[in-house]
Order: C-alpha cells, then structure tokens, then sequence
C-alpha cells in the first residue's frame, strides 16, 4: 500500500517535518505584531476652531462646505459632523484596507483645498487620526475639594495649566487633554434700534480688537432684538 510505502521511507518524513518546523520558525520570527492593533475602520477627524462664533454659523461656514470635500475622497465611507459654539468637528470613516496614514493625506490635501473657503479669524484645522493606539490609556477626574472656595472654571484653569504640564513632563506621556469645565465668557446684549447697532458693533469690536479675547463673529441677518454676542475670556493661571 502506498501509506506503507512511506512509513519505509524515515528520511523523507524527517524532511517532510523540518520543513515545516522551519517554516513555522520563520512564521513566527517574521510576522508583524501590534500592541493595540486597529480592528476599526480607519477614521481621521478634522477639528477648526472659530472663537465667538454661534453654532448656526459655524455649521454653515465651516462644517458643511469640509464635508462636501471630504465627502469626494476615494474609499470614504461615511462623514459624520458636530457644530458646536466655536468648534467644528468633522469625522470622516474610510473603508477597511486603507492605510489610516494615506487616510490623513487624502484629508490634507482636500482640505488645503477648502481652506480658502473658510472664514477669516478661525483657528488653523487640526487633523486628527483615530486608531485604537490613540485611545486614552488613563482618564482622571478633577474635582475641588470641600471649603476650597474652587468652582468648575477654577479647576479646569488648573488643569489645563500646572496639572497638565506636570504630566506631559512624565516619561513616556505622549499628549495630555483636558475636557469638561467652565468657560468663563462675556455676554452683550445688544438694543433693537437699528441705529444703536450701526453705532456700538464697531466700538465693542475695537474693544476685542485691543485685548487678549479673540474676536466673536457677529451674525447680522439676526433681529436686532436677539442679537447677542458671547465670546470666551481669559484669565491669569490661579
């Protein structure tokens, strides 16, 4: 029988088992491993900044005019946004198989494209890539103590200052955010008379103009009665 017939033959069933021995050894020395590999589709987000401006605008002005772009990329598969109070955030998911470094390139390049499309006075675009490497590692709360006499502007000022800085000095942090807290901001309500408008709008822009607050946007297709200006402000580090 032919199944006896090799059972006769011991040197080529060593062979036979070498050769897979070794091409398991190879296997192993040379596939690439990942500590965090992207079981996600790949995701690059696109973050601009416009200080001042009402969510209304900032969805008009910004988000939707890099959605459109960033819907023209090759292997896009879905672009999600969120216009917030001065900030855009637009999300654009690739297909599995593209390289999330190719991903952000093709982001790059439309959004130089658009670019001179967007306002005056917002923040340059920030480009982010999403992969499960750039998850959070740790996540730590902050809160006053009792009798402290803190609020939640108070505390994130010390967080975004000492606090953050003492641990992007840590060996192997990489980036510190800081999320949630108050913004401390000035509102200006404006009088419905056309006249006062015509009149106050430039001075109080001079006001910005010679501070360190950044600029609001003012929305002038508002009824004079709603119109409403609410910019953030800055205060010296506690």
């Amino acid at each position: 029988m032919k199944f006896d017939s090799v059972l006769h033959q011991p040197h080529a069933i060593l062979a036979a088992t070498l050769v897979v021995l070794l091409m398991g050894v190879l296997g192993y020395v040379k596939m690439p491993t990942n500590l965090f590999p992207d079981v996600n589709r790949p995701s690059v987000s696109v973050v601009t900044k416009w200080p001042g401006a009402a969510a209304t605008d900032v969805a008009r002005e910004i988000t939707h005019p890099i959605e459109v772009r960033m819907s023209a990329i090759d292997g896009v598969r879905r672009v999600t946004s969120t216009s917030r109070d001065g900030v855009s955030v637009v999300q654009v998911e690739f297909e599995y198989g593209k390289p999330i470094e190719t991903a952000a390139n093709a982001v790059t390049t439309e959004l130089s494209r658009v670019r001179g499309l967007l306002p005056e006075g917002i923040r340059e675009p920030l480009i982010f890539k999403i992969t499960d490497a750039a998850r959070p590692v740790m996540v730590l709360a902050v809160t006053p103590a009792p009798q402290s006499g803190l609020d939640l502007g108070d505390v994130r000022r010390l967080a975004e200052n000492p606090l953050r800085d003492a641990l992007l000095n840590l060996p192997g942090v990489a980036e510190a955010e800081v999320f949630g807290g108050d913004h401390r901001q000035v509102q200006v309500s404006l009088r419905s008379r056309e006249r006062f408008w015509d009149i106050r709008v430039p001075k109080i822009d001079s006001i910005f103009d010679n501070s360190l607050v950044p600029r609001p946007s003012w929305s002038p297709g508002v009824p004079p009665q709603h119109r409403k200006l609410v910019a953030a402000t800055h205060r010296p580090p506690i």
